[in-house]
């Protein structure tokens, strides 16, 4: 087992422990420990609509978009965006589910 040249730790410790160390539930509890904004002492946690850490569904950050924010991406990273692999056509990059409606 090959080992870090700064540590005694092997690779392997760490193909199971980073992904452990980073779940989704693991994620919160973080975010909930670091003193940011909106952060409530009463609770200990954070409101849903203040987090970083929401869902952790790939993608979640497009259904949090206003219609403008979702067009200033569109503008700014579409070519970009397809360019790279990400998305097919630039108009439809990114959207917004406020802007669906």
């Amino acid at each position: 087992m090959e080992c870090y040249p700064f540590s005694s730790k092997t690779f392997a410790h760490d193909l199971v422990v980073i992904p452990q160390n980073n779940n989704l539930h693991n994620m919160r509890k973080k975010e909930d420990r670091a003193p940011q904004i909106g952060y409530d002492p009463r609770t200990r946690s954070i409101p849903e609509e203040k987090r970083f850490v929401r869902s952790g569904a790939v993608g979640g950050w497009r259904e949090r978009l206003t219609p403008a924010q979702a067009e200033y991406l569109q503008r700014n990273t579409g070519k970009m965006l397809v360019r790279l692999g990400f998305e097919e056509d630039p108009s439809a990059v990114p959207t917004s589910a406020a802007s669906a409606d």
